[in-house]
């Protein structure tokens, strides 16, 4: 049995929370290395029925059926489904979602065999693999378990999840020493990314490496770990295959021990190089697209980021390899080595935007000192707040709950106009705006007014803009997809503050499109009139004129 932590039990108890308002599908958001198997492990021990457990890769079902069964007493044996094993007739279940084919299903169980199904990595649970297991068996109720509970390719989970009911994420988990502090360096580079192009929400994998994987950058990066981080465990995380093994060449050449791992690696040969990397006879893993999840080593102590990403999950994934604090040997901190690659097309994913950060931050600071000076700020907030929560006794906590909760999602309009041209150059059927279900009632007219002060409100280039009426309407409707995960923690955060129904401060503050956007200079100098001292983390137009419309409320009450 696990002790649990004091952000466990809240989760837990939003996870029962959530069940009882009748919501059925609640989805909870904690970052690397806190204990999201122990979370859900302790909900199947709670929960009396018959539990399955989905997971994506071997790592991952592995750590879960142990973790369960450490967690369930004798009497509620934890079986596997996957590959050649077929213990379905156990109470708890673990399974891989590439077994659960639907022929395999409907000779393994019936629909409603499950009173719960919990999904791990829940972030993949859009995928049609998942859906199709969740039609086909129908449970009741279901839990969606993440540290990124969006997705770089923007593909909404609200299909699958009702609701994001708990988050703890990285910033929380270094503030309250639960993550170990982050220390992070920039190398410059002379490579040029405006030529690499955007496919999926990210840069298309060949252009970025016929850019990037080059012997003088790659050296550059190592070079840096050996001056930065010298005698740590490190993670490289590349962008090809070949990539891999050119890291690998460029750590060996500057004295680092490295070793190249990627899912063509043999499992045996895999479980080799990672218990030689734990032991330190290997110093370096430089890894393609394998290592971002399942993988838990606390001795890690370096992050190298050989490829940029545009993706914050895939970035969340990557640094999250090395936050997990370690028992067994002295780790003060992780070092993140990243490369400043020049670009002024796109906008890549970065510590501060991970953490949250308003300040720049030097090479080599700690993290966690510059999240505390902007911490202290928080107090100049406290009058008007008060004045705001009245008869609310806890108003601190309930300003750090606010403010700290993350800040607008780092969001690329150029990524969502590469997708747009992505879609132009399907057949008209396929094309969102010509769907019976589209937003536009006029799609191939030109864009209106409204909707183009709309974009350029959320910092589209006019000469970019869409340039109908149907693709006006679904960059407005996939801007607010990208926000209803944020929105939700928003919310939570505003019920209490403002004694409002949380339905009630959704319609106020996080359901029209302008209510997303930052606020207005004229909202600022208003609020700056009323004497109201802002918090130091971006607020939206929709909560400004909230604040706006509270104050005269309460100044003519």
């Amino acid at each position: 049995m696990f002790t649990l932590r004091p952000y466990q039990h809240e989760a837990l108890q939003a996870i029962d929370d959530a069940f009882q308002h009748g919501i059925s599908r609640p989805i909870i958001s904690l970052a690397t290395g806190l204990g999201k198997t122990v979370i859900f492990s302790e909900q199947t021990n709670r929960h009396p029925g018959r539990v399955l457990v989905l997971a994506h890769r071997d790592e991952l079902i592995t750590q879960a059926a142990n973790t369960l069964r450490k967690q369930l007493p004798a009497d509620r044996p934890v079986g596997c489904v996957v590959a050649e094993r077929n213990e379905s007739a156990a109470p708890i279940v673990v399974a891989s979602v590439q077994t659960l084919h639907v022929k395999r299903l409907k000779r393994t169980w019936e629909p409603g065999h499950f009173d719960l199904v919990i999904i791990d990595e829940a972030h993949h649970a859009a995928a049609p693999s998942y859906q199709a297991i969740l039609d086909y068996l129908q449970p009741p109720r279901v839990l969606g378990v993440t540290a990124t509970p969006y997705r770089g390719d923007k593909v909404t989970l609200s299909t699958v999840f009702d609701q994001l009911v708990y988050h703890f994420g990285i910033r929380e988990g270094i503030r309250d020493h639960w993550l170990t502090d982050l220390r992070a360096y920039r190398v410059e580079t002379k490579v040029d990314l405006d030529p690499v192009h955007t496919l999926g929400g990210d840069f298309q994998t060949q252009e970025l490496a016929q850019a990037l994987d080059t012997p003088e950058r790659n050296r550059l990066l190592a070079e840096a770990t050996q001056a930065h981080a010298p005698n740590r465990r490190t993670i490289c995380f590349t962008i090809t295959v070949d990539h891999a093994y050119h890291m690998v060449d460029a750590f060996q050449s500057v004295g680092i021990p490295a070793a190249a791992l990627s899912a063509e690696t043999p499992k045996l040969e895999r479980k080799a190089l990672r218990q030689a990397f734990h032991e330190g006879t290997v110093m370096a893993l430089c890894n393609c697209g394998i290592l971002t999840e399942g993988f838990d080593e606390p001795r890690v102590e370096a992050i190298v980021l050989a490829r940029p990403t545009k993706s914050l999950p895939l970035f969340t994934q990557m640094v999250g390899r090395g936050t997990r604090p370690a028992d067994d040997i002295e780790k003060t901190d992780c070092i993140i080595i990243d490369a400043a690659d020049n670009t002024k097309r796109h906008r890549i994913a970065t510590i501060n935007a991970l953490i949250g950060l308003e300040t720049t931050v030097e090479p080599g600071s700690s993290i966690k000192a510059v999240m505390d000076l902007e911490d202290r700020k928080i107090p100049q907030s406290l009058p008007f707040l008060t004045a705001l929560a009245m008869e609310v006794t806890d108003v601190p906590d309930l300003i750090a709950d606010w403010i700290n909760t993350a800040p607008l999602p780092d969001y690329d309009w150029r990524a969502l106009a590469d997708e747009l041209d992505e879609l132009r150059a399907q057949s008209p059927d396929m094309q969102p705006w010509n769907t019976p279900t589209s937003l536009a009632p006029n799609p191939q007219a030109p864009i209106g007014e409204g909707q183009r002060y709309t974009l350029l409100s959320y910092g589209w280039d006019a000469q970019d803009l869409p340039t109908t009426q149907g693709e006006a309407s679904w960059a407005i409707e996939r801007h607010l997809q990208i926000f209803a995960a944020w929105a939700a923690q928003r919310i939570q955060a505003w019920a209490p503050l403002a004694q409002e129904d949380p339905a009630a401060i959704r319609e106020k503050m996080f359901s029209a499109p302008w209510h997303f956007k930052l606020a207005t200079d004229k909202q600022k100098k208003l609020l700056h009139r009323l004497k109201v001292p802002l918090p130091p983390y971006p607020i939206t137009a929709g909560e400004a004129s909230w604040i706006i419309d509270r104050l005269f409320a309460l100044q003519h009450a």
